[in-house]
């Protein structure tokens, strides 16, 4: 069978148009070679390039590489990983089910994670034993009994689907010297606000409306965008204040 080469100006790879199946192209600036192939792909023949020959594997649409360790932005590639990037690595999905060998470089949680430890964080054995990871913003997450357990500091916004249970005190910073423009609280605003009871998820409750007590005292209400949240903890202000004003009219009728 007679092969046609094509001498091809410039560099890169020929458009597939320009080429007929198994027809070469020869690259006459890099002295690659490039051929069509049955399935109207442009593909360089293995070893053209002058190198040694490919070390890349095709298989369709795939490439591979069987032997040896692979370095993105680095050379010459220090020894003992399989792959090694000088920079970041952006996907819009990664899925694991087995990592095998040393990860380096990353964060505490991801490095040496094997399938027994993926198995024990997907099933955590009754009774304790499970895994504890915590990925350096000083926060933890354990599965231990089926439970994600938190410890350590965080900062940012945290939400919560489901009870929260703590040990101890639930507390929040309320130093002065974190606050400005202070001001004593209206006391008479809480004979503007109601309390109820409702059912929510099934189960009886009680508190407030958020919708009702946003127009009595706006900032203890935060819009997500969906919904409506009451910080309940910041109503104490409020109440004391009011109880203050009941006592001081009560002195006032006690003198009288």
């Amino acid at each position: 069978m007679s092969v046609t080469i094509i001498h091809k100006k410039g560099s890169g790879i020929p458009s597939a148009d320009s080429l007929e199946v198994a027809e070469i192209a020869v690259d006459v600036v890099t002295g690659k070679l490039y051929t069509k192939t049955d399935d109207g792909k442009v593909v360089e023949i293995s070893g053209s390039s002058g190198g040694g020959g490919s070390l890349w594997e095709q298989n369709g649409d795939d490439i591979y590489y069987n032997d040896g360790n692979v370095g993105v932005g680095m050379a010459p590639l220090p020894a003992g990983d399989n792959l090694q990037v000088a920079g970041n690595i952006s996907a819009s999905e990664v899925n694991a089910t087995t990592l095998n060998g040393n990860v380096t470089d990353v964060p505490d949680h991801v490095k040496g994670i094997s399938q027994d430890d993926i198995d024990t964080w997907n099933n955590p054995p009754s009774g304790g034993g499970g895994k504890t990871y915590g990925d350096g913003n000083g926060i933890a997450v354990n599965n231990i009994d089926d439970t994600i357990a938190m410890t350590g500091s965080y900062t940012g916004d945290f939400g919560v689907t489901g009870k929260v249970t703590a040990t101890d005190d639930v507390v929040a910073f309320s130093d002065a010297r974190l606050k400005e423009n202070i001001k004593t609280l209206d006391g008479s605003k809480v004979f503007e606000m109601r309390g109820v009871s409702f059912d929510k998820d099934g189960k009886a409750s009680s508190g407030v409306i958020a919708q009702e007590l946003q127009r009595v005292a706006p900032e203890l209400v935060h819009d997500d965008g969906e919904y409506l949240a009451v910080a309940y903890g910041n109503l104490v202000g409020y109440l004391i204040e009011a109880v203050k004003e009941l006592k001081a009219e009560i002195e006032v009728l006690k003198r009288g």
